[in-house]
Parts: C-alpha cells; structure tokens; sequence
C-alpha cells in the first residue's frame, strides 16, 4: 500500500463547497480507512497465520470472480485482490430521507456519479447524527447498515470481513452484483443502476452454482429469500395505498389516514407472522415510515424488466449489448422501454407470484383513503430483531426517524 494518498487531496479540491466539505472529507477518509485495512489475498494465503476458514472464503471467491470473467464477460479489475478485516458489522451506513407525506426520496448529487436518494457514512454514528439533522427538518429518516460498495471502478475495492463469511450463494451473488456496477452506471439513475446489478448479481450467482451441480444451494438460497420478498410485496402494496393518499389533492386527515394504512400493513404481517420471517423483521415492520418505503424502491423497481431482457438474448454479451442501448436512451424513452419489459415479465410470472403473496384484505380494498373511517387493529409486542435487506447490500434493522 501507498504510504500516502494524493487522490485523497486531489478529489477533495475537485468537490469543493464548504457545505459538502465535511461529508466527502469522511467519505474519502473512511475509504481510505478501508484500503489501509486490507492486505493482499495472495499474501493472507501463503501466510501460516491465516485462519484456514478464512483462507477457504479468499480461495472461494476467487473462483466467483473468474467465474464472473471468463463466463459472464464481467472485469473486476485489479478489486479483490485485497482483504480488510474492518472488525465492524457494516462497511457504512446509508441515510434515506422522505417528507412525511410524500414517498419521493431526498436526492444528493456528487461529482462523478450524480444524484442518489442516499448519503453513505463510514460511522454509524456520524450517520445517526446526519438524520437527526434530517428529521430536524420534518423529514422521516432512515439509517441502513451496508456491507458492501463499489467505487465504480475508481478504485480497487477490496474483498471485507462484512461478507466474506456469507453463504457462498449469496457471496457469489453480492461479488457479481457489485462487479457489474463497475460494467454499468448510469448518472442520475440509481434505480436502473441497482436494478440490473441485483439481477445480473443474482442470473450470476444461478448459473455459478448450476455449473458445478450445485443448484440445490441455489433454491435453498432462493427459499430463504422468499419469506423478505413475501414482505416487500406486503410493504409495497402499503406504500401503493399511501401514494394514493398524498396524491389526493386538498385531502384533509392525512395524517389518521396514513396510520390508517400502516397500522393495516403492520396487522396483516402479524396475521401472516409465520411466513414473513417469524420475528425476523419485527423490528423492520415497527419503523417502516416514507424513507424506508423509498429505499426498497431503489433496488426492486425494474429488476424485472432486466430477466425479461435476458430471456430476449441467448448471452451475455448479448443482454450487456441490450443495457447498454437502453442506457444510451433519454430518461423518459428509457423508463418506457423499462415499464414496458417490467409489464412483460410480471404478466407472464402472474399466477405464481399472486400464489406466494400474503393475504391481506384491508390492503386489498380501497377503505383506507383519506376520506375512509378505516377500521381499528390492534397491535402485537413485536419480537426479535429486524433486518433489512434492501438498499446498500444487507441492512441491520435500521434506524428510522
């Protein structure tokens, strides 16, 4: 490692504006932070110190990320070559902020990437105090643990403690999504770039463990995802409800009304307890406010719009070719064409997903606008710990304000 880091001086005099000073000052101090932690993978291997489990992890994503090269088409550059034990749960937290009464999330635009509806921080605690701050404001906020990033390139990334010990189906997953950012981003489109990263991340992952025999691992990997993605359909149809609502205009009560639908939301996942995760994401469903609702749209929207668009194209190269055509289109032209594919896959995957949904009756009628009674539940202890896994990579339970 370099005993100093000019890009560190260089990209802070680039930024300038002493309002952003502070917060791109950490950014780059807490990645700095993390390259210095990190030791190459190549040495951590011949090194006789180094825990066999761990030596296991480094050989095993190895693997995945030459998996991810020769047969995908992907470069992970010179990332990964590196390990950095951070010897904390999460790389960094990312901050959500939404008005009370809108699901619009706040946007922050940097140099280089454009705007994003999330501010990331290296201390967790430094990222409470940036949504207090928020929540001064009189907007709802959300605080989301994230174990892994990308610098899209502009740096080597290295491999982290927060994921090398994940199940190697969601390991391989997370290293392929992450890889692809470096393929495709797209300035100001955080919902398309997170979209077909996760999707490439998760066809990657399929056909890894499917070319060793071992897509066993895979639907069990896929099964332990159902029981979230029974729960974002349930948050989602809230969040469906509630857009309606703040789109009543000279609609009075929308406060009653708004809890009117979380409390519904909230008493459907206690009747259906037992198949949303059994006390899982308890503390998940306590919070859920506008920002969190926002941050689960950045990384579901259009996923299904890029399956359908693979199953158009017989490789990847193909499909790559495909992206990078709707990336060169305008925003509204692209969002069309999104909506359009989205249609498609959702229309022909139907029936199964209705069958896997939660039954929900007060979410399914429409008692519960602004100018509906809405009906009174009552509220259940809620058990265990949250976990979130939705915006960044996999979220702790979250903070939400």
């Amino acid at each position: 490692m370099p005993r100093t880091a000019p890009w560190m001086v260089m990209l802070l005099a680039a930024l300038g504006g002493c309002a952003n000073l502070g917060y791109y000052a950490q950014a780059v101090g807490g990645h700095w932070g993390v390259l210095r932690a990190s030791q190459p993978v190549d040495a951590l291997l011949r090194d006789p110190a180094t825990p066999v489990p761990l030596k296991a992890r480094l050989r095993r994503a190895g693997e995945m990320l030459r998996f991810a090269e020769s047969e995908m088409g992907l470069d992970a550059g010179g990332s990964y070559r590196r390990f950095a034990d951070l010897e904390r749960s999460h790389v960094l937290w990312n901050v959500f902020a939404a008005p009370p009464f809108a699901l619009a999330a706040r946007q922050w635009c940097h140099p280089f990437v454009g705007c994003t509806p999330y501010r990331g921080y290296f201390s967790r605690d430094a990222a409470r105090r940036a949504a207090q701050r928020l929540a001064g404001e009189g907007l709802e906020t959300f605080v989301g643990g994230v174990a892994a990033y990308s610098t899209l390139g502009w740096f080597d990334d290295p491999l982290l403690s927060t994921f090398i010990d994940w199940p190697e189906a969601a390991l391989a997953e997370l290293l392929i999504h992450e890889t692809a950012h470096r393929r495709l981003w797209v300035a100001n489109d955080v919902v398309l770039n997170e979209a077909f990263a996760s999707f490439v991340g998760e066809e990657g992952a399929r056909q890894w463990l499917a070319r060793q025999g071992r897509s066993d691992e895979f639907a069990a990997h896929r099964q332990r995802q159902a029981e979230w993605n029974r729960l974002v359909g349930l948050l989602m149809r809230a969040k469906a409800h509630l857009a309606t609502l703040y789109g009543q205009n000279g609609a009075v009560g929308l406060g009653p009304a708004k809890a009117r639908v979380l409390d519904a939301m909230r008493a459907c996942y206690q009747a259906n307890w037992n198949r949303l995760g059994g006390g899982r994401y308890d503390r998940v469903v306590a919070g859920v406010n506008n920002a969190y609702l926002a941050s689960l749209a950045t990384y579901r929207d259009w996923q299904p719009a890029f399956a359908a668009l693979y199953r158009q194209h017989s490789d990847w190269d193909a499909f790559f070719a495909a992206v990078d055509g709707l990336a060169q289109l305008g925003a509204a032209e692209r969002e069309a064409a999104l909506a359009a594919l989205r249609d498609q896959q959702v229309a022909e995957a139907g029936d199964h997903r209705r069958a896997d949904e939660v039954q929900c009756e007060p979410l399914a009628g429409h008692r519960l606008n602004g100018d509906s009674a809405g009906a009174e539940h009552d509220h259940v202890r809620r058990r265990g710990h949250g976990q979130h896994e939705g915006a960044g990579g996999a979220h702790g339970g979250g903070d939400h304000q």
